[in-house]
């Protein structure tokens, strides 16, 4: 971390924390600061801009690498007049665009982040922070439960965080296992990991799951619940059921546009296709905010 320059995002408006960042999705707004250490740093700077940024790309050969946009906000510039402030207020709308999620995979990796620079002459200091941004991905819930013998499973879909209960109509050893299934270039590689693995009937799933998605032309993620069973009789059976893992709760639908079917925001010769990208916001200086109260006279509203 750059002692001098450092961003700090509002936690607030997120839909939920992980590893003490808030998470994003599209739509999202996203709010905070950047910080300076000392006020006396722009006496001889030329500029402080703060860039959004994302991108994906595959770690093997053929290597694929995709820059979703660049987004840029000056924050301040020696055209102002001189400044003491320590602290510069940004405000970030993203584009309704299904994006991959935020991923560090071997195979793959997808990454958001905002990054500071503050311009000095021919030096430039800087200091990034990422962002974790999650698609909007529908859950589905059955309308009877699955069954295999005395096994039974209630729904097939879930969100992180959620606890994968399954209930024995007998007495039985057991073991139930999740595994995620990572595929990139139309499955030309896959990496399949244990995430967890236990012998009771519920099983917790991780609260920094990556999501289930099939939509990009780049990679997919996806999971399988295997159940092995030992029955008292000396037999044993082995049962997989595919998981889902959503982002949006039961009943909650979407229809939004996947970011591959757009042309690329760097293409000059864009014929009016171009993804859309996040947006800086200007700061309302008059606002929509209710006139001040007196406590002797009803305010006068516009």
């Amino acid at each position: 971390m750059n002692p001098a320059l450092s961003i700090h995002i509002v936690p607030e408006l997120g839909w939920t924390m992980l590893e003490n960042q808030p998470v994003f999705g599209p739509g999202s707004v996203i709010q905070g600061h950047v910080r300076l250490a000392d006020p006396s740093l722009l006496a001889h700077a030329d500029r402080l801009r703060l860039i959004f940024h994302g991108s994906e790309r595959t770690l093997y050969n053929p290597i694929h690498k995709n820059q979703f946009f660049g987004s840029q906000l000056t924050l301040w510039d020696n055209k102002q007049p001189p400044s003491m402030a320590t602290a510069f207020d940004f405000t970030l709308q993203l584009p309704l665009v299904q994006f991959p999620p935020s991923i560090n995979h071997d195979l793959y990796n997808c990454y958001y982040k905002l990054t500071v620079f503050l311009d000095c002459g021919g030096t430039t200091t800087f200091a990034s922070k990422g962002v974790i941004l999650r698609p909007f991905l529908e859950t589905t819930r059955l309308q009877t439960p699955l069954m295999y013998g005395p096994l039974s499973i209630p729904a097939l879909d879930y969100l992180p965080g959620d606890t994968l209960r399954i209930n024995l109509s007998s007495p039985t050893r057991m073991r139930m296992t999740l595994e995620q299934t990572v595929a990139v270039n139309r499955a030309a590689r896959k990496q399949k990991v244990k995430i967890v693995s236990t012998t009771s009937t519920e099983l917790h799933l991780p609260l920094d799951l990556t999501p289930s998605f099939s939509f990009s032309p780049v990679v997919s993620v996806s999971y399988h619940l295997t159940v092995k069973i030992h029955a008292s009789t000396g037999t044993r059976s082995v049962i997989t059921w595919p998981i889902h893992i959503g982002t949006l709760s039961y009943g909650l639908r979407v229809d939004l546009p996947i970011y591959s079917v757009f042309s690329s925001a760097f293409d000059s010769e864009n014929d009016g296709s171009a993804l859309p990208l996040p947006v800086f916001l200007k700061a309302d200086i008059d606002g929509d905010t209710l006139p001040q109260y007196e406590a002797d006279h009803l305010p006068a509203y516009a």
